[in-house]
C-alpha cells in the first residue's frame, strides 16, 4: 500500500542523498561543523521545548544531554576519515574505502526527542547519508523543531536541507512504512519499536533496555565518590536515562553508610515490605511500567503509589533483602528509584547483577567500584553487559573524555538485548566498505599440507 506522505520525504532524501555521496572529506566534515555549531547555538531553547512538549523530566537535564551530546559526538567525528580510502594494512595488502549506505531512518524516542536525532544525525551526516526522523508521538514538536535547526544549518550553508527531515503527524503506519523502505534504521526505543524495526524487512541498528547493575566491592571505602556519582547519573531526566544506575549490590556491612550518604542527597529510604509493595503496586501494571510514572519526579511518583515524601524527595531507595525470582521491581524503571541490594559475598553479588540482567537489560551496561582488579575481570566475564564501567558512573559508557569508548546516543545491546551490534553505535555502522585485497607473495600450502603442519 502506498504512503504518498513518506513517498515523498522519501524521494527528496534521495535526491538530496546522491548530492552528498560525491561530497570531499572537506565538504562532509564543513556540514557536520554547521549542524553541530548550529544546534550547539539555540540548545537552551530546544532543551525547554523537550519538556515542555512531552511534560517530562527538568530543563537542566535536557540541556546537559544537548550539551553532552553535542559536545561529545562532534569531538569524536572531528578529523576521522569516512570518504573514500580510510585505511590501510601493507602486511596483509588490503585497503578500505568506505561508502555511504543511503537513506536511513531515525526513530526517536520519548526519552530523547531532541539529543536521539542531533547525535544520530551527526552521525548520519558524517557518513553521507541522508536521515528522516520519525519521532515518539509525544514528542514531535521537540523532534521536529530540532530537524527544523538541522535542516536552517544545511540550507544557510550550501549543502541540501533536505539530507534531514521529520515525518508530520507520524503514525504508527508511517513509521512501519518508513522503515521497510529505507536502506538502514537506526531504532531508539522501547522494544516494540526495536523489535518493528528489525522485522521490517531492511537492515536496522537497534538498541535495547537498560537496567543498570552497580556492584560496590567489599574492599571499596570512598562511599561518597561513589554515591555521588550513582546519585548524578540516576537523576539525569528524572531517572528516564537507560545508564541511571538501576540497583546497587552492596556490602551488608557497608548499607548504613551508602544510605546515609544518600540521605544527605534528601533521598527517601523503604525499608518495610509494605511500603516496597505499594511501590511495585504503583510503578507497575500487570509487570509493565505505569506510563504515569515515568520521568516523573520522586514526590508525585510516591503519591501514585500511595506513599508520602517530603516535597523536595529527590530519590526513591528500596532495601530489598529478599527478591523473588520474578519480581517486577528487578525491571528497568524509568523514574528516580533505586535499589539496594545487601550481600554477604563478593560472587553473590555478581551473581545477582547476572541474574538481574538476565530478567531484563542484558547486554546494555553495568558498573563496578573496585580496587581489585581480578574483582573487576572476574565480574566482566560473568555479567553479561556490553560494557562494564570501573570506578566511573555508567552513564560514561556512552562514551567520555576519560574512557576509550566512542562518544554516541545509542548503545548496542549484542545478541543479549536482541540486537545486531554490542558497542556504542556509531558512524562506522552507517558506512558500506569495499576491501581492495591483493594478492600477497608468499607459499600457498595445499590441503593436505595445512592438515599436516596443525595435526602431524
Amino acid at each position: 500500500m502506498e504512503n504518498k506522505k513518506v513517498d515523498e520525504l522519501l524521494a527528496r532524501a534521495r535526491a538530496a542523498q546522491a548530492i552528498a555521496a560525491d561530497y570531499t572529506q572537506e565538504q562532509v566534515d564543513r556540514m557536520v561543523d554547521v549542524v553541530a555549531k548550529k544546534c550547539w547555538d539555540d540548545k537552551e531553547r530546544i532543551a525547554q521545548l523537550c519538556v515542555d512538549d512531552t511534560g517530562k523530566a527538568t530543563y537542566e537535564s535536557k540541556l546537559g544531554k544537548m550539551r553532552n551530546t553535542i559536545a561529545s559526538v562532534y569531538m569524536y567525528l572531528h578529523g576521522r576519515k569516512s570518504v573514500g580510502l580510510i585505511s590501510e594494512d601493507p602486511v596483509k595488502k588490503l585497503r578500505t574505502y568506505a561508502k555511504p549506505v543511503g537513506v536511513m531512518a531515525c526513530i526517536s524516542p520519548v526519552t530523547n526527542p531532541a539529543a536521539t536525532p542531533i547525535g544520530n544525525g551527526l552521525n548520519i551526516l558524517k557518513s553521507r547519508n541522508a536521515m528522516i526522523v520519525c519521532p515518539h508521538p509525544g514528542a514531535r514538536r521537540a523532534s521536529g523543531e530540532t530537524v527544523e535547526l538541522m535542516r536552517a544549518a544545511l540550507r544557510e550553508n550550501g549543502f541540501p536541507e533536505d539530507l534531514v527531515q521529520c515525518v508530520p503527524d507520524n503514525t504508527i503506519e508511517d513509521s512501519a512504512y518508513l522503515m521497510s523502505h529505507v536502506d538502514l534504521t537506526i531504532a531508539t526505543g522501547g522494544p516494540g519499536m526495536v523489535k518493528a524495526a528489525y522485522s521490517s524487512g531492511k537492515p536496522a541498528l537497534g538498541v535495547g533496555p537498560g537496567n543498570i547493575q552497580c556492584i560496590l566491592d567489599t574492599g571499596w571505602e570512598d562511599i561518597d565518590t561513589l554515591v555521588n556519582e550513582a546519585f548524578n547519573s540516576r537523576m539525569v531526566d528524572f531517572g528516564m536515562t537507560c545508564t541511571g544506575e538501576q540497583t546497587i549490590h552492596c556490602p551488608r556491612d557497608k548499607v548504613d553508610a551508602v544510605l546515609d550518604c544518600y540521605r544527605a542527597r534528601k533521598a527517601f529510604i523503604f525499608t518495610d515490605p509494605e511500603d516496597i509493595q505499594k511501590l511495585r503496586d504503583g510503578i507497575f501494571e500487570n509487570g509493565v511500567i505505569s506510563r504515569l510514572v515515568v520521568g516523573q519526579p520522586a514526590h508525585k511518583v510516591a503519591a501514585m503509589c500511595g506513599l508520602e515524601v517530603p516535597e523536595d524527595t529527590t530519590l526513591l531507595i528500596a532495601v530489598l533483602n529478599e527478591v523473588q525470582e520474578n519480581d517486577v521491581l528487578s525491571k528497568e524503571i524509568l523514574c528516580p528509584i533505586t535499589r539496594i541490594r545487601p550481600y554477604d559475598s563478593f560472587e553473590v553479588a555478581v551473581e545477582r547483577a547476572r541474574a538481574n540482567l538476565l530478567r531484563e537489560g542484558a547486554g546494555h551496561s553495568s558498573c563496578i567500584w573496585t580496587n581489585n582488579d581480578e574483582h573487576a575481570m572476574y565480574a566482566a566475564e560473568r555479567i553479561p553487559s556490553g560494557r562494564l564501567m570501573v570506578n566511573q558512573a555508567a552513564t560514561c559508557g556512552s562514551g567520555r573524555q576519560n574512557n576509550g569508548l566512542p562518544q554516541t546516543v545509542s548503545l548496542g545491546c549484542g545478541y543479549w538485548g536482541g540486537n545486531c551490534v554490542g558497542h556504542n553505535v556509531n558512524y562506522k555502522d552507517m558506512l558500506n566498505y569495499t576491501i581492495l585485497s591483493e594478492k600477497l607473495d608468499r607459499e600457498v600450502l595445499t590441503p593436505e599440507q595445512i592438515m599436516e603442519k596443525y595435526f602431524g
